[in-house]
């Protein structure tokens, strides 16, 4: 079930491919180098941190790697002997001890958009770069010289394909094929709107 408002249904996010594939289960017993699953983390959006204390963040210490996932409200401890899921743990961010063992992790992508493994950045960065130019020349020098400053920051983050804040505004260029949570429910889905003449403006 998914509770929102219009604006949050009608929210363009990740096309239906792309958002499924970017969901992976660790199970105990599996064999998962440590190093792939860091790299799965990164792309997901997940963010280095020593030690883990909010979702969206990991760290991995040796055999052990900590992820705080997103969805659930404690994170997980695995530990690895060489490329096996040895164990799953739940643990309390504070004080950094267990509080149970778990059977599986679910990982979901921690941010609203993702980098794509085939995006070509460079085309993207040109397209902005000339979206850059034909906006500042209609603005004033003080607000024009803010501008690039500005894009020049995002720029060189898409470069380095870090995650930022002011990400989402790039969507409609690494997804073009984005779709919303009303796309995603499918034709056998069902949606009822709730006070259908209040939203209908909407």
């Amino acid at each position: 079930f998914v509770i929102a408002t219009p604006q949050a249904a009608l929210e363009r996010t990740l096309p239906r491919e792309f958002l499924q594939s970017a969901f992976r289960t660790i199970t105990v017993g599996d064999r998962v180098d440590p190093e792939d699953l860091r790299e799965l983390l990164v792309r997901l959006g997940y963010e280095p941190a020593d030690p883990v204390r909010v979702p969206g963040q990991f760290s991995q210490r040796g055999g052990i790697l900590d992820i705080y996932a997103m969805g659930i409200e404690q994170p997980a401890r695995l530990e690895f002997f060489d490329d096996k899921v040895e164990s799953l743990r739940l643990f309390d961010p504070n004080s950094q001890r267990s509080v149970g063992k778990i059977d599986n992790l679910e990982l979901a992508p921690s941010r609203e958009v993702l980098y794509p493994a085939e995006a070509d950045i460079h085309a993207f960065i040109g397209i902005i770069e000339a979206t850059l130019e034909a906006e500042a020349s209609q603005l004033g020098e003080s607000a024009s010289e803010r501008l690039r400053t500005l894009v020049a920051d995002d720029i060189r983050l898409l470069r380095m394909r870090s995650y930022f804040d002011r990400l989402e505004l790039y969507r409609p260029l690494l997804h073009p094929d984005s779709e919303c949570a009303i796309d995603l429910v499918g034709k056998d889905g069902l949606v009822i709107i709730d006070d259908p003449f209040e939203l209908e403006p909407i």
